[in-house]
């Protein structure tokens, strides 16, 4: 039997939080960068990237979270062999628990 993908939107969007937390640590990195290249004072823009990396474990953290909760309502209501592929939650009907 094929895998079948489940949709969940908490889990879509944990995922956008978070492709969307890396794009903007990325560009506060090159700001960082810049002001270091015109010889600028960084402190206050580390400080960002310091509360922006740790934004992004906590959004980790829930992705994760949520994973999990998939896995446990997917084996109470029927036990499943569960897959993960790449973060995309997969399950096998009549696989094993």
């Amino acid at each position: 039997m094929n895998p079948i993908a489940l949709p969940n939107n908490g889990l879509t969007n944990a995922n956008q939080r978070v492709a969307e937390a890396r794009e903007r640590i990325e560009r506060q990195r090159d700001c960082i960068q810049k002001l270091r290249a015109g010889r600028h004072d960084t402190n206050d823009a580390e400080a960002v990237f310091r509360i922006m990396r740790r934004t992004l474990e906590t959004f980790e953290r829930r992705r994760r979270q949520i994973e999990d909760d998939l896995v446990r309502t997917a084996k109470r209501r029927n036990p499943v062999r569960v897959v993960y592929s790449d973060r995309l939650f997969v399950w096998e009907p009549g696989g094993e628990a």
